[in-house]
């Protein structure tokens, strides 16, 4: 039986010794518009912020601050990254202990100080969701990718491969052509067929919790590869 390693430092899979691609890795060839103009505006707000003048001199700066404010978007999105690594940390701890106390159904009673925990465990508890696993470790020898997805669960007897995210809002498709690609690579490694995957992104700015699902998962799969074969031939 292969053996599929995970170094959490590097981020790097590998199996049986021999690396593989990322899922995120690969998707991450596909182009964000959005954050240009994102990181554009952090530049802006942080000469704004740290500008002194008046009148006809609106805005008065350094050449430190314009060095600082070409990296601002970089500092932002570490700072975001840190908070999202907490709530997935909590998340997980959260599943876990409902898998191991409660045959994976959503336990309600959890006292907590973090909001976005709370909608996490509001949203489980309010759609009986029963997980099944977490942090699950996936890969395809097909494809040569590896990835991790955040859990799998049961939603009214239907199955779905999930997600958590902490974004603002879903800007496009891609978090279901990631969470196609663990649905494939799942079934190919002998698990039951899937009824679809679901998307839990929970704003990080206001706590906002919303919930997006996909049963176009053959599209989705068909867009991962494509993703795949983009990557492969650009690496290449």
């Amino acid at each position: 039986m292969s053996t599929l390693k995970f170094n959490k430092a590097k981020h790097a899979y590998r199996l049986d010794g021999k690396p593989m691609t990322g899922v995120t890795t690969v998707l991450g060839i596909i182009a964000k518009p959005a954050l240009i103009n994102w990181a554009a505006n952090m530049a802006v707000d942080y000469v704004k912020e740290n500008s002194a003048g008046g009148g006809l001199l609106d805005y008065l700066v350094s050449e430190k601050v314009l060095e600082e404010a070409r990296t601002a978007h970089t500092r932002a999105k570490e700072k975001a990254g840190d908070k999202g690594t907490d709530i997935h940390a909590l998340v997980e701890e959260y599943i876990k202990k409902s898998i191991s106390e409660n045959d994976g159904r959503a336990i309600g009673d959890i006292p907590t100080q973090e909001p976005m925990l709370e909608e996490f465990i509001r949203w489980a508890v309010n759609n009986k969701v029963q997980f099944l696993e977490s942090e699950k470790r996936v890969y395809s020898e097909k494809w040569w990718v590896a990835g991790t997805a955040d859990f799998t669960c049961k939603i009214n007897d239907q199955r779905f491969v999930g997600d958590l995210k902490t974004q603002k809002t879903m800007w496009d498709r891609t978090p279901f052509f990631q969470t196609a690609g663990y649905m494939k690579m799942l079934v190919e490694m002998g698990e039951e067929p899937y009824d679809g995957t679901i998307i839990v992104n929970i704003n990080k700015e206001d706590n906002k919790l919303t919930e997006y699902k996909s049963y176009d998962w053959e599209a989705d799969i068909k867009s991962f590869e494509s993703a795949l074969q983009l990557y492969r031939t650009i690496k290449i």
